[in-house]
């Protein structure tokens, strides 16, 4: 039996500015050892809707069972009648057996071994701190039951005491936290930083262990797993590897998103369509929050805060969590605007480069026909009483390919503008590919005699394939992907066609060293150029671009392969004429 100075002594201890949980450890202990009692249990109140949930349990002889506390914790007493009769403002219950009327439901009652118990409420100031739960043998509880109602009400006082102090601690934190938040602000611009200040603040202030951001992307309907911290700050490297690198849908996120307000999941085993299990096995997350990132009207992420042990998320939390994903949200948004701001002056600034480079090499390539074909002229000009007619002939030739070359950078540069703009006119007809291309290979002959020396052309082309493209587009798709061959390939040239299903497949091959793997990506792009191992070439990077956008624009298509044996090549599929050549032809 107690004595008077244990309970003084008791009082003592709970009285000094402790916890919640050392005031109710500490009243546990005191209880079962003092009065004999099998076990102790409290479930503390929430102290806005005054919402019972289990908190923590005391065995006199000191066993425990974590896997059956854990079990115990998500309890739902309020579910009962015992926890609605304290609710409803009984101030003492005691049974007999614990699945008496008006207590346990008798699974309950079975599977924590409770028999006879007496519930207090732990009552201050009008307000619900929580219920206290004795369990004895019946004559044990009868004795003492006086004392022990006096010693709950002393009890209440220092509840009310601890959690004061716990919510001052609280805003004491989260103001600290946000005033991290924004000093991470004032002392970088990288999104990086502040989704990191934002996570591991948001798990310290809202009493959670770690903290997840997904932002989204809602082209592609795609989860972006962000950024995910824990409260004390440590890290586990292999945990943020598999976060980073998952890639599956979330259906939570969207729900959040969509509806705009926060979920509690005490058992996010039981929603397994909201929320698969490889996004809470792998981390060992036994209960979690989702809360919606807002800020000026947009939504553009979730937080996530989660524990690994099974624990009641209570609507204050809750509510402490939302109001730091409001201010995260803020900062995040802040940081995200200005990393937006960063890139576009990066942007910009690439752009300035890209046009002076592109300026540069414009006035290089037309000044270089224009050079030529001056100098042609005035050696007619100055010299022609002394020159043969076969001198005559060649300086003729050679302006006429000047003025033909910087006349097809013109025509490249408008078709490039037209293209981009939309107005590019496609007069489709039906056409005989080998006929086209024989007069695609003559007129690149004539522009350019010495190409024979240079690289041979072979041609195997059945003369009945035909196709629906616009001729001056053929012409122009053939003559980019020859002209890029003699530029970086070597001989031969072989043009091939083929019949496939509702289409003709033209290959154009060379037997050069191919493409470099890490250019292919950029093949295609307008104003870019592989390097070459012979004289420096000449153009703006515009001929494969072109023929590509050329052969959309006539319902077909152009693409890049590195063929067995080498060298590169590139196939154009294009529409077949309804009067194609009859089945069974190939080429």
């Amino acid at each position: 039996m107690n004595t008077a100075s244990d309970v003084l002594a008791f009082l003592h201890r709970t009285g000094g500015g402790r916890s919640t949980a050392r005031v109710v450890a500490e009243m546990l202990r005191f209880l079962t050892h003092a009065y004999e009692l099998e076990r102790a249990s409290f479930f503390l109140a929430d102290r806005e809707d005054g919402g019972l949930r289990a908190f923590a349990s005391e065995f006199r002889s000191g066993a425990a069972d974590p896997q059956l506390f854990d079990e115990w914790r998500t309890l739902d007493i309020e579910a009962t009648d015992l926890g609605r009769r304290i609710r409803a403002g009984e101030d003492l219950v005691r049974l007999d057996r614990g699945d008496d009327p008006g207590g346990l439901p008798p699974a309950v009652a079975a599977r924590y071994g409770m028999g006879a118990l007496v519930a207090l409420a732990v009552r201050h100031g009008g307000h619900l701190d929580g219920m206290l739960v004795l369990e004895a043998p019946p004559e044990r509880l009868a004795f003492g039951t006086t004392e022990i109602v006096t010693l709950v009400s002393h009890l209440a006082l220092a509840l009310d005491n601890a959690r004061a102090v716990e919510r001052e601690q609280h805003r004491s934190a989260e103001a600290e936290a946000l005033l991290e938040v924004t000093g991470v602000l004032a002392r970088t611009t990288r999104l990086t930083a502040v989704l990191a200040a934002v996570a591991q603040n948001a798990a310290k202030v809202a009493g959670f262990e770690r903290c997840s951001i997904f932002l989204v992307d809602e082209a592609e309907h795609r989860i972006l797993p962000t950024m995910s911290q824990f409260a004390d700050g440590h890290a586990e490297p292999e945990a943020w590897e598999l976060f980073t690198s998952t890639d599956a849908d979330l259906p939570v996120v969207w729900e959040i998103l969509r509806e705009g307000r926060p979920r509690a999941f005490e058992r996010p085993q039981d929603h397994p369509d909201l929320i698969p299990p490889i996004w809470y096995q792998p981390y060992g997350v036994a209960s979690v929050a989702y809360l919606p990132l807002e800020a000026w009207g947009e939504r553009f992420g979730v937080l996530e805060l989660d524990h690994r042990q099974p624990a009641t998320i209570s609507p204050r939390e809750l509510r402490i969590a939302q109001a730091v994903a409001a201010q995260g949200a803020i900062a995040i948004s802040i940081g995200r605007t200005l990393d937006r701001e960063q890139q576009a002056i990066e942007d910009l600034e690439a752009a300035h480069r890209a046009k002076d480079d592109f300026l540069a090499m414009l006035s290089h390539e037309l000044r270089t026909p224009l050079a030529a074909v001056r100098g042609f002229a005035e050696t007619l000009e100055l010299h022609d009483d002394r020159l043969e007619p076969e001198q005559r002939r060649d300086l003729l030739a050679r302006i006429r390919a000047g003025a033909e070359r910087q006349q097809r950078l013109i025509d490249d540069l408008l078709h490039t503008t037209r293209m981009a703009h939309g107005t590019l006119e496609v007069r489709a007809a039906e056409v005989e590919l080998r006929t086209a291309l024989e007069e695609v290979l003559a007129g690149l002959r004539a522009q350019d005699e010495h190409a024979a020396d240079h690289l041979t052309t072979e041609l195997d082309v059945p003369a009945l394939h035909r196709v629906v493209v616009d001729p001056d587009h053929l012409r122009q798709i053939v003559g980019n992907l020859v002209g890029n061959a003699r530029k970086y390939g070597r001989a031969p040239v072989v043009i091939t066609s083929e019949r496939r299903e509702g289409d003709i497949r033209l290959s154009v091959r060379d037997h050069g060293d191919g493409v470099a793997p890490s250019f292919v990506a950029a093949l295609f792009e307008p104003f870019t150029q592989a390097s070459s191992e012979g004289p420096t070439v000449d153009g703006v990077g515009l001929g494969l671009s072109i023929a590509r956008r050329l052969a959309r624009a006539n319902g077909g298509e152009l693409a890049y392969t590195s063929p067995p044996g080498g060298g590169a090549c590139f196939v154009v599929d294009l529409p077949t004429a309804s009067s194609g050549d009859p089945e069974g032809s190939s080429g």
